[in-house]
């Protein structure tokens, strides 16, 4: 596995054991940046599943059990609309006999169960106190790339009129207040790409998204950004148990 994620010790609680054999079920197997490239979970999404510094969401965990345990090669083509549950249910396009159905089966149960394991123990833990901590710089770095997004449409010194009501969201994300979910930094990165002169055309069959230059900029942009928010979110989760003496 790539350096850039931290061997989980699995003596030191669930979700570090989930991590260390997730990490383990990926040996040898496809690469983490192949994957990323592949699907819609970021690479830092996925390095952080099999670090085990946080619970990793559902669509992550999927994905990665998807290419290893699973079998994309042998998956009967389809689109997302046909599967019931397209997080989980890509083992429902094997062969009935194809080994790894029962072996993503496992994996969906062994997540539910830590789930489950981690919820239990939230209810009776303490909320623990607020901290203040400092911007760490991994949330710096996206806010200068945010910054400089909006600057390339000229507009930056009229942000409220480039976003309008989503201007109050944009400004607290580039304060350092907020991080963004994925559907707001979406309608950024459109908002910015078109007043750049991109159409977006929302007619574009999906098979010529690619060669769309407006499409495959938004994608490019969305993953970049996308990255960077994550490794803020991890980043200052580090810098708040760090206030706090952990």
């Amino acid at each position: 596995m790539p350096a850039r994620s931290r061997i989980p010790d699995p003596a030191t609680g669930a979700l570090a054991a989930f991590a260390y054999d997730l990490r383990q079920l990926g040996e040898g197997k496809t690469p983490i940046p192949v994957i990323a490239e592949r699907s819609s979970v970021s690479r830092a999404a996925l390095y952080a599943a099999i670090s085990g510094t946080r619970l990793p969401s559902r669509r992550t965990v999927a994905t990665l059990v998807r290419w290893w345990a699973g079998d994309p090669s042998a998956e009967y083509k389809t689109d997302d609309s046909r599967i019931a549950n397209p997080v989980w249910d890509w083992a429902l396009l094997l062969p009935q006999d194809h080994p790894s159905r029962e072996t993503i089966s496992n994996w969906e149960r062994r997540y539910r169960s830590l789930v489950k394991e981690l919820d239990e123990r939230r209810v009776h833990k303490p909320a623990a106190a607020p901290v203040r901590i400092t911007e760490p710089p991994e949330q710096r770095k996206f806010i200068d790339e945010l910054l400089t997004l909006i600057d390339s449409t000229g507009m930056l010194d009229y942000q409220w009129l480039l976003f309008g009501e989503l201007n109050h969201k944009v400004t607290s994300y580039i304060a350092g207040a907020y991080l963004p979910e994925k559907r707001n930094l979406t309608r950024i990165v459109r908002i910015c790409l078109k007043a750049q002169g991109y159409e977006l055309d929302p007619d574009i069959l999906d098979d010529d998204l690619d060669d769309d230059e407006g499409w495959a900029l938004l994608a490019k942009t969305m993953e970049s950004l996308g990255e960077l928010v994550a490794e803020a979110r991890i980043a200052r989760a580090r810098e708040r148990r760090k206030a706090r003496g952990g």
